[in-house]
């Protein structure tokens, strides 16, 4: 995806299990996530949703408060 601000984005667009509309999730920004990263979180984040049923952007909150429990002197923005 490119932005109107010329950034550019790798997205993941998924139907998530409990929702029948689209929805798209951040994989991070290019350059700084190459084309090889991308892919691997792409067929991570498909692995979730297709064999497990489980919603992406769930799954990442979960990862980010797990984080945030672990050490919690540490800010997530």
């Amino acid at each position: 995806m490119v932005r109107p601000t010329e950034t550019k984005s790798w997205m993941y667009r998924y139907y998530p299990p409990s929702n029948p509309k689209q929805s798209i999730i951040s994989i991070g920004i290019y350059p700084s996530i190459s084309y090889a990263r991308a892919c691997e979180v792409w067929r991570e984040y498909e692995d979730l949703d297709h064999s497990k049923g489980t919603d992406p952007k769930v799954y990442r909150e979960e990862i980010k408060k797990n984080i945030v429990r672990a050490c919690p002197q540490f800010i997530l923005q």
